[in-house]
This record gives C-alpha cells, sequence and structure tokens, in this order.
C-alpha cells in the first residue's frame, strides 16, 4: 500500500501521490501560411503556388506536350551519340567534314584540328539543347 508523506515527516496509509507525465513526442497542429489581404486577395508568403486541377483536356494536351518533349530529347540523344562516335585524328590526313548547305553547295573541310573543334562545338550545342528539353520536361 502507498503513503503519502505529510508535512510533520509522518506517513498517511493508503494516500498514494498522482503524477502525469507528458508524451515524450509532441506534434504541433500544422497551420496554413495562406492568408487574405485587405483587397481580398489570397496572399501566400511562401511563394507556393498552389495547385489547381486540370480538366481531361488540359491533361492530354499536356501528356502530348510531355511525349513531344520526350520524342525530342531521344532525337538529340541519338544525333550526340552520332556526333561523339566520330573520331578525329586517329588516321592522319585522312579526316574530313563536309558541310552542305540547302542549295547542293559544299563545303569539305580536311584540317584534323578544325574537325575536332567542329565536333567538339556541336557536341556542346546538342547538349545544351539537351538541357533546354529535359528543364520543359515537369510534371
Amino acid at each position: 500500500m502507498e503513503t503519502k508523506a505529510l508535512k510533520n515527516g509522518k506517513h498517511t496509509p493508503g494516500v498514494g501521490t498522482a503524477t502525469a507525465e507528458l508524451p515524450k513526442e509532441v506534434t504541433k497542429p500544422q497551420t496554413s501560411t495562406t492568408t487574405v489581404s485587405e483587397n481580398g486577395k489570397m496572399e501566400n508568403p511562401t511563394n507556393e503556388a498552389p495547385k489547381v486541377e486540370l480538366s481531361v483536356e488540359d491533361k492530354i494536351k499536356k501528356v502530348a506536350t510531355l511525349a513531344e518533349h520526350i520524342e525530342k530529347r531521344g532525337l538529340l540523344k541519338r544525333h550526340l551519340e552520332k556526333v561523339e562516335g566520330l573520331k578525329f585524328g586517329d588516321y592522319e590526313d585522312k579526316d574530313t567534314l563536309t558541310i552542305a548547305g540547302g542549295n547542293k553547295e559544299s563545303y569539305v573541310i580536311k584540317s584534323t584540328s578544325l574537325c575536332q573543334k567542329i565536333s567538339a562545338l556541336i557536341k556542346e550545342e546538342i547538349g545544351a539543347k539537351i538541357k533546354e528539353v529535359e528543364a520543359e520536361i515537369n510534371f
């Protein structure tokens, strides 16, 4: 049986002390950061864009746009692989690069160093375009 200490140091039988423990983790209630301004507009100080539910037609357009971007990215990746496959300087003086215009005129470059520089420039440009297209692929 529990006892409780009295002021005089004696214990009273049958009287216990009550203790309460707080939970170890206290969760805070979640609050919204959206407020209403004086002119009646909703403001979100965290600059988070409110999620808007899209209609079925808008969802279909979004999927079609994503498919176009994915296809374009794949095409650019294939072109990049072909350019990366070109090896200039391996066979000395046998390197050529032909530039052809729409009017069927062409120009042949036979300089190995110039072929390497042009190849590097093409790789850089295609890589930048791939990054642009990848930035457009979002949900």
